[in-house]
């Protein structure tokens, strides 16, 4: 997803825990291996996981519900459509 990022296909994220941060806070990105990275935090949204539409799905840099749901299973293997998530929008500062 490092290219998603970079490329600014991917300006959102999901996860399972309440963010520390804010609409508005500027955030470092970045992957396994550094920051990639610094964006504003546009909007935080909270609720289940399904449905999700194909916007947010493509602002996750996915092309397929079936390949987001894949991908998170990897990070949260208990996750369903009926938990409840916080969505991340954000975008990269200039």
């Amino acid at each position: 997803f490092e290219a998603d990022l970079l490329s600014g296909r991917k300006t959102r994220t999901t996860r399972i825990k309440e963010p520390k941060y804010r609409v508005g806070d500027i955030v470092d990105i970045g992957v396994p291996s550094g920051v990639l990275f610094e964006a504003h935090v546009d909007k935080l949204t909270q609720s289940r996981l399904s449905p999700i539409d194909g916007v947010d799905i493509a602002r996750e840099g996915f092309v397929s519900a079936s390949g987001f749901f894949e991908a998170l299973r990897e990070y949260y293997p208990d996750i369903t459509g009926d938990s409840i998530v916080w969505a991340i929008e954000f975008r990269r500062v200039p």
